[in-house]
């Protein structure tokens, strides 16, 4: 009789789990399929002619385990109910138009960022370059 309850929790744990799981996926699908989509574009000007379609057909595959991996990220951090109302949302039209408009907001994002950062990320390899150059100089003088 106890092996049958064990049993039973652990098919109904697993039952959640499984459900959990397919909706983080669908709510991952819909907050980073795009982005996925739109990321491996510009990969393709590295890629000759010829290559393409093994290449697509690779990006496709790890495009699968990605969803998957992001998945048990989503489960791990929203309970079932959070995920349930997070899927609601990104439903609702206010939500689609947020999930469509990511990838924009990420690439005009980036740019900004990179505009911002750049001065100040070749200001430090500026002074990182010279430092090294100075030591190989150095370092060349006492050999």
């Amino acid at each position: 009789m106890r092996n049958l309850f064990i049993i039973s929790l652990f098919l109904m744990l697993s039952a959640t789990a499984m459900a959990q799981s397919a909706e983080s996926k669908k709510l991952v699908e819909i907050l980073v399929g795009p982005s996925l989509d739109t990321m491996s574009e510009p990969m393709k000007g590295y890629v000759s002619e010829a290559d393409i379609p093994a290449f697509e057909k690779d990006i496709k595959g790890v495009r699968i385990e990605l969803i998957n991996e992001f998945a048990k990220i989503y489960s791990s951090e929203f309970t079932a109910q959070e995920i349930k109302e997070l899927l609601k949302f990104y439903q609702s039209p206010v939500g689609k138009k947020l999930a469509e408009k990511s990838p924009v907001f990420t690439q005009k994002g980036m740019a900004v960022g990179q505009k911002l950062l750049m001065p100040i990320i070749q200001k430090y390899m500026g002074k990182q370059l010279q430092q090294q150059g100075a030591n190989e100089y150095f370092d060349k003088d006492k050999k």
